[in-house]
């Protein structure tokens, strides 16, 4: 997948502290449970930077009915697909091929991708 030995930077923070990084790099003035940023100037080893909203993350599992964890598991998997290169932006191949990974993946961390059907 080319992330081998490659650095991960991860913040867990609030709504509040994803809402203003939201805000500041997409123009959205709401919170959003992960964002993913590339390596802008570091070199070859970093894969990026991830932040995700413990706050978001809780709701979102109540929500779809399944443990915090299933759903941090999920969102990290996520978060590092678009660092990747893999994106969703639009229905069609690379959502598709997007969403298969992210079973994939899930499935192999988890044992089972059953909880994937809730989110």
């Amino acid at each position: 997948m080319g992330c081998l030995d490659r650095e991960l930077t991860l913040l867990l923070t609030d709504d509040k502290t994803i809402q203003q990084y939201h805000q500041q790099y997409l123009g959205s003035s709401k919170p959003t449970n992960v964002m993913a940023f590339p390596p802008s100037f570091r070199g070859d080893d970093v894969l990026g930077d991830v932040i995700v909203s413990i706050e978001t993350a809780q709701r979102e599992a109540k929500e779809a009915g399944v443990r915090l964890e299933e759903r941090l598991v999920y969102l990290m998997i996520h978060a590092v697909l678009h660092l990747l290169g893999y994106d969703h932006d639009r229905p069609g191949a690379k959502t598709l091929k997007m969403r298969k990974m992210e079973r994939r993946l899930f499935r192999h961390v988890k044992g089972s991708a059953k909880a994937l059907r809730s989110f």
